[in-house]
């Protein structure tokens, strides 16, 4: 058996067909594996644990209270090298936690190191990774340079310290896997170091404390700043050549509980600017090229750090960047070297600010400016001087939304009729990971929580789905796509700016737009839902992206069968969450109980029989902290209702009462007679309530799918 076929042969077990969705060749770290099979199979990591340990007929690992530490026994090198934690000694056997259970080599060594007889015990990588660090967090610094295993060094790295020469693998690695930024995260022990691909973080490896100091007093004496102060935050950047090309490095430290944390981010010089490679679609392609042709006036690009409004700033500028235009720049500071442009960096500590830059550049005779970011007013005030005189100017803006870009700006001091007179667009724009289109196949039932969610409120299927692969990091997408959402203000809204009265609904959160209106008022909701239908992204990746909006948009449009905003709960989209949801049965049928747990299988949800307390007696917080027992995170309440309307009321009033305040949603089960009652309750419930007999799968899928408000 090949290494972690065993994986394979577990998914199969757990959801027939699901075997086959896998690569044929599975991560060889440990850690990915496990969690590709585990998002395949449709559970959290945490949730293979016991098919694993049934599989090999082993323990599930706990951790034990003993007066020698069993981990004295064991090297910290060794620990992390094999990701194992010596967990228990019992005479001449020690008890050791694991999540591969058939790396013989290691075992052998373990063996030989500890020289103990060994039992192996199954947990997951990710526990075993952080209990490693906590248990071995006293030895880390003693051990530190034994505890990495460096692959063999390129020749002109040979002759350099060990840390040099790591901190360059790391940027190589960094390359190779089209990272944005390395994250170097203290913690208890050592240092977490982390990738941002695509625009999430992917772990990367762990490091011991001594090793992750070394690396970042490199960068921060790389990157120009002060080693010796690790008290203030810094920033820094530098230039290196890796693979053939000129990469600059933006540094940031900031000073955490347990070390400094260090974020840098890679800027490929070798980036080449342009719409039509960004993954814009045609119309917008369309409008943004409409805009670059406007004479003067401001252009604005918002949204969140990290959404891509830099190199849609800088693709714009592509666009309009030859020999018949003058292209002025103020960056602070300027992030890629653009042939052509006239860039200035900013420096506050030489200075050259944003104001006394603005008039040096505007005595040059430009066509367009483009400021790096309006950050304060005095960035705010010198854009708006320039685009009333006559100017293009283009610039970034930190917004939640297109439209809130105008009050935005009138807090950093620009009045309305300003506004009216100079804005001209605003850009909001989001970054969305596409499918890997080596290993994304079609939906097949049953559906995730979040593809039951959508299904539900669109009645349209999502396509297809991630799986994973090498091409892919085996996280099922590769590449990102742009949604853009484009705010011009109408003759109406411009009226009112020039007039001073700017429309209050620019305060109000954004409303989906007709779809049978301009293109460009499409929010990025519903171009999210496109994506989804057309097999573009995943249903869980649209709400990672937009966050409960999402789903709350798409259920305002749809108004479906009485969905509000009111009824989308962040807790029930536990599609975004590794972590599993109680739903606690209150009533006398324990065989309920026990049938939704089954249907509830897979789908993040754990149901859990809590009985119902007499007609009568007071349900306090001491019961609620009972209910906490069965489940630590309960996220619905399924509540069987018996008896006549008097009874079932004075219940549904002591309910309320009781629970009203913790805002757990609740489902109700009704008698099929309390007609009278049900009808009145459906108005304020409405899916949620359900006449019995009703079949448990039927209640699964409202569970699976609904969110929920208080009584």
């Amino acid at each position: 058996m090949t290494t972690h076929e065993w994986l394979k042969e577990i998914a199969e077990n757990l959801q027939p067909g699901n075997g086959k969705l896998l690569p044929a060749t599975l991560p060889e770290a440990i850690m990915d594996a496990w969690e590709l099979v585990a998002r395949v199979v449709g559970i959290s990591p945490d949730e293979l644990v016991k098919p694993v340990a049934a599989h090999f007929n082993l323990p599930v690992a706990r951790l034990r209270t003993q007066e020698t530490n069993p981990a004295s026994l064991l090297p910290f090198r060794l620990a992390m090298q094999f990701n194992v934690l010596p967990l228990a000694l019992e005479g001449n056997t020690l008890h050791i936690a694991t999540s591969d259970p058939t790396d013989d080599a290691a075992l052998d060594q373990l063996h030989r190191a500890a020289n103990h007889h060994i039992v192996l015990e199954i947990q997951s990588p990710q526990w075993v990774e952080q209990a490693v660090a906590r248990t071995y967090a006293a030895i880390a610094n003693r051990e530190a340079e034994h505890s990495i295993q460096l692959d063999a060094p390129p020749e002109e790295d040979a002759k350099l310290d060990p840390a040099i020469h790591f901190a360059h693998q790391l940027l190589r690695k960094a390359l190779e896997q089209r990272a944005s930024d390395i994250h170097f995260q203290p913690y208890l022990g050592g240092y977490l170091v982390r990738l941002r691909v695509d625009g999430v973080l992917v772990r990367l490896t762990t490091l011991p404390k001594a090793l992750g100091e070394q690396l970042v007093r490199h960068f921060k004496g790389v990157g120009g700043m002060d080693i010796s102060n690790a008290l203030h935050p810094h920033d820094g950047h530098a230039s290196v050549f890796l693979l053939g090309r000129r990469v600059d490095l933006r540094l940031s430290t900031v000073p955490n509980t347990h070390g400094e944390r260090l974020v840098v981010r890679l800027l490929d010089q070798s980036k080449v600017f342009s719409l039509n490679k960004l993954g814009y679609s045609p119309v917008r392609i369309q409008t943004l090229r409409r805009l670059a042709r406007l004479d003067s006036g401001l252009i604005l690009f918002v949204g969140p750090t990290g959404c891509g409004k830099t190199t849609a700033l800088y693709g714009m500028m592509s666009s309009l960047n030859n020999m018949t235009r003058s292209i002025a720049t103020l960056e602070d500071p300027v992030e890629y070297d653009v042939p052509g442009l006239s860039q200035v960096s900013i420096s506050h500590e030489q200075g050259m600010t944003f104001a006394s830059a603005m008039r040096a550049q505007l005595r040059q005779d430009p066509d367009i400016l483009l400021v790096g970011e309006i950050r304060d007013e005095e960035t705010a005030q010198a854009a708006a001087r320039a685009a009333l005189t006559g100017h293009l100017v283009l610039s970034t803006l930190h917004s939640a939304s297109a439209r809130f870009a105008v009050p935005r700006l009138m807090d950093l001091g620009l009045s309305a009729p300003v506004l009216g007179e100079i804005l001209k667009a605003v850009v909001a724009q989001r970054l969305v990971r596409r499918f890997c289109p080596h290993c994304s196949h079609p939906v097949t039932l049953p559906y995730t929580q979040a593809e039951q969610l959508f299904f539900d409120i669109t009645y349209e299927a999502p396509a297809k789905r991630a799986a994973g692969c090498a091409a892919c990091l085996f996280t099922g997408y590769l590449g990102v796509i742009p949604i853009v959402e484009i705010y011009r203000p109408s003759p109406d809204e411009r009226a009112q700016l020039l007039g001073g009265n700017p429309p209050a609904e620019l305060w109000v959160a954004d409303q989906p737009r007709s779809e049978a209106g301009n293109p460009d008022d499409l929010g990025m909701e519903l171009q999210l839902r496109d994506f989804v239908i057309s097999g573009l992204t995943s249903a869980e990746e649209a709400g990672r992206t937009l966050g409960s909006g999402f789903w709350q948009v798409l259920a305002r449009h749809y108004k479906n069968m009485g969905w509000g905003e009111s009824d989308i709960s962040d807790l029930a989209l536990s599609a975004r969450s590794d972590e599993e949801i109680g739903v606690v049965v209150l009533g006398r049928n324990l065989a309920l109980a026990t049938d939704l747990n089954q249907a509830l299988a897979g789908s993040g949800f754990r149901a859990a029989f809590a009985g119902m307390r007499p007609v009568g007696k007071a349900m306090d917080f001491d019961y609620l902290g009972g209910l906490h027992k069965f489940h630590p995170n309960i996220g619905v309440m399924l509540v069987d209702l018996e008896g006549n309307d008097m009874d079932i009321i004075e219940n549904l009033k002591m309910m309320r009462a009781d629970f009203a305040w913790s805002g757990i949603p609740v489902v109700l089960l009704m008698p099929a007679e309390s007609i009278i009652l049900s009808d009145q309750l459906r108005l304020r419930m409405g899916k949620r309530l359900m006449q019995k007999p009703v079949a448990v799968q039927d209640i699964a899928k409202v569970i699976r799918a609904m969110g929920g408000h208080e009584l």
